[in-house]
């Protein structure tokens, strides 16, 4: 799935990516640890608003989020809009010259056939 770079925390290691779904009503955002990928990922790859691709797996939870959902106040509300999952990268590149457009729609025509 493409994702765009939200931003990039130095200290953890982690690529936020996020890509809002005006269909739906959770944003999923990936917190992607990059720390096996660093020396191949490229700068450019890292920029807010960089398109990427991730090959790697997902872990049992995003420690990423759990601090960040630790310094706000608990509001169920919120935290029911936002869904983070954790993503250790083992392979990161350019999504190249996508077409959004194109894209959003092959996402939506999946949705309504799972649903």
């Amino acid at each position: 799935m493409y994702h765009s770079v939200d931003s990039y925390d130095v200290r953890s290691g982690i690529l936020a990516l996020k890509h809002p779904q005006p269909s739906s009503t959770i944003e999923i955002i990936a917190d992607v640890a990059v720390d096996l990928v660093l020396e191949t990922i490229g700068r450019e790859n890292m920029e807010v608003g960089a398109w990427v691709n991730v090959m790697g797996y997902v872990r049992e939870k995003s420690s990423h989020a759990a601090q960040s959902n630790s310094k706000r106040p608990s509001r169920n509300a919120e935290q029911d809009l936002v869904k983070h999952i954790g993503v250790q990268a083992i392979a990161v590149w350019s999504a190249g010259n996508l077409d959004l457009v194109a894209y959003e729609d092959a996402v939506r025509q999946r949705q309504l056939v799972g649903a």
